[in-house]
């Protein structure tokens, strides 16, 4: 299953648990009532699950989340349970355009926000002290996304590569400059000393600049 099937599968799930509760709720469309109102729990969790939903989905900057978060925020839409309605058509749209393909790399934003768990993994890490644990783990994010940056472009490369070929490969096709090409290569050598036994090689203040620059470099690169 990919990220974008899984996506998919919690639209549907969302809308269907949004069904239920106007079927229970006895939501009259014609009459655009409410025969008794849905909780304030329902409501707030499932407006929280379609902000988050759609941010994953669509991204921030869409006319889909702008339109649900102004329903969160503004006083005379956020705390009444009878604005369910508004965000069960919100998340309808979004997931309509989402199938009609109208979000375009989707499955890149998806990834991203997936990579985006392993930094926070990594920092957690980084903070506990285990600095040698989180390169170990920041170098994976970053050979993952050298991969899904070569599979947009079709840049091939053979199943067992390495964070070096990946980065020649793409430098070579100019998806960045020199500098990048050279920031790569460095984050690289250090996380080989750390999955090589060179401990002693390898400095926290190194491994906290490395996990910064690998954030950016994912949001850059695959959103």
């Amino acid at each position: 299953m990919t990220l974008s099937d899984k996506v998919e599968q919690q639209f549907k799930s969302l809308l269907a648990e949004i069904q239920q509760v106007k079927n229970r709720c006895g939501w009259d469309e014609g009459k655009g009532r409410w025969s008794h109102w849905p909780t304030n729990d329902e409501h707030f969790r499932i407006r929280t699950q379609g902000l988050n939903l759609i941010k994953i989905a669509c991204g921030e900057g869409s006319e889909h989340f702008r339109e649900l978060r102004r329903l969160a925020e503004t006083k005379e839409t956020a705390d009444r349970t009878y604005y369910l309605i508004q965000v069960n058509g919100i998340i309808q749209a979004a997931f309509q355009d989402f199938q009609a393909g109208l979000l375009f790399e989707t499955e890149n934003r998806i990834r991203a926000y997936v990579l985006d768990d392993f930094l926070e993994q990594a920092d957690f890490l980084l903070s506990e002290g285990c600095h040698i644990a989180a390169v170990s783990l920041g170098g994976a994010v970053l050979e993952d996304t050298l991969r899904k940056m070569c599979d947009r472009r079709g840049v091939p490369y053979p199943d067992k590569t390495t964070i070096d070929a990946l980065n020649a490969s793409l430098a070579k096709q100019n998806v960045y400059d020199k500098l990048v090409q050279k920031q790569i290569t460095a984050h690289a050598d250090l996380r080989n000393k750390a999955d090589h036994g060179h401990f002693t090689k390898v400095q926290k203040e190194d491994v906290s600049d490395f996990l910064k620059w690998l954030r950016r470099f994912v949001l850059e690169h695959l959103t």
